[in-house]
């Protein structure tokens, strides 16, 4: 079995992943780190590929010594619920090339 294992990070900054996520509040286009999610959940649904589980790390902002904080769970409301149409559809098109578009 496989397991996906992504890294998802937060800084004060709005920086790391989750702060670029935000930037599809107030434009849409596709973003690497909701494109791997994405995928990956695509062919988590399918039966035919191996991903058995999804388990992201989830890290803070690192000080200067190197030692990661916690995550800041509370900047995860902050993310945009709009859909991002330019991810989706890339995510699609990758699906597509699996074979898995009419599974996911």
């Amino acid at each position: 079995s496989i397991v996906f294992v992504p890294l998802l990070s937060f800084t004060a900054e709005g920086g790391g992943a989750l702060g670029q996520m935000m930037r599809l509040a107030k434009e849409d286009y596709c973003d690497n780190v909701l494109l791997e999610f994405t995928v990956a959940l695509g062919v988590w649904r399918s039966e035919r590929l191996p991903l058995r589980a999804i388990l992201p790390v989830l890290v803070g902002q690192k000080d200067n010594r190197g030692i990661y904080s916690a995550f800041p769970f509370g900047e995860v409301s902050r993310l945009p619920d709009t859909p991002s149409d330019k991810t989706n559809t890339r995510a699609a098109e990758i699906l597509r090339r699996f074979g898995l578009e009419e599974e996911a």
